[in-house]
């Protein structure tokens, strides 16, 4: 970031009156990037320090007097250290990607990409990902009744073919109690289906 336009002290930006509008804008833009990239910088800092030197967040506290609070720093070192380096889209915020932290190294790496291509904001992406989980319970059921289609299917074809070459009137007493042993986990489905269709009437 060029700050040959701007003074710079712990309390301030002065920017000269003569800057010209694309300096200013670059400006805002480094000065947006910074506070992102702080984010990042602390969380690191933290975690280096817990694995250096054994260092707590209390300690961390000590050092850095009265400007965050404990569970801020918490947080943030809770991200960097659950998102790693690997992961991390230099593109997008600190805050998009706290909200993939919880995930699995490649739902993160998935997620984030998402974000950087469709633009979305934090916000959006919190939305995407809520929707998505909402959506997985529907996808989860459908693949359930897909499976039972199948195993019915697999059982008519079972049952034409079998009784074609061998009629029922045909077996004799082991086979029908070895093949009502295998069905009975589906009898007993089905009475306790039976049982909830009633209550339901």
């Amino acid at each position: 970031m060029n700050l040959n336009d701007a003074k710079v002290s712990n309390v301030s930006l002065a920017i000269a009156s003569t800057t010209s509008y694309e300096s200013w804008k670059k400006l805002g833009i480094g000065v947006s990037q910074m506070q992102e990239s702080s984010s990042f910088w602390l969380g690191d800092w933290l975690n280096a320090g817990h694995v250096l030197y054994g260092t707590k967040y209390k300690d961390a506290l000590t050092i850095l007097g009265d400007r965050y609070e404990y569970q801020s720093l918490v947080n943030i070192a809770y991200v960097c250290n659950n998102v790693k380096l690997e992961q991390r889209v230099p593109e997008l915020l600190f805050s998009h990607h706290r909200e993939v932290c919880k995930m699995p190294p490649d739902e993160q790496s998935m997620w984030l990409n998402k974000a950087k291509e469709n633009k979305w904001s934090a916000g959006e992406l919190r939305r995407q990902i809520r929707s998505s989980a909402e959506l997985r319970p529907r996808e989860i059921a459908v693949k359930q009744h897909d499976s039972l289609t199948s195993i019915t299917m697999q059982f008519n074809t079972f049952q034409k073919t079998t009784c074609a070459k061998s009629p029922i009137q045909e077996w004799d007493k082991d086979r029908v109690v070895s093949v009502m042993k295998d069905l009975t986990p589906i009898a007993t489905f089905y009475v306790k289906l039976q049982q909830r269709l009633k209550e339901l009437q």
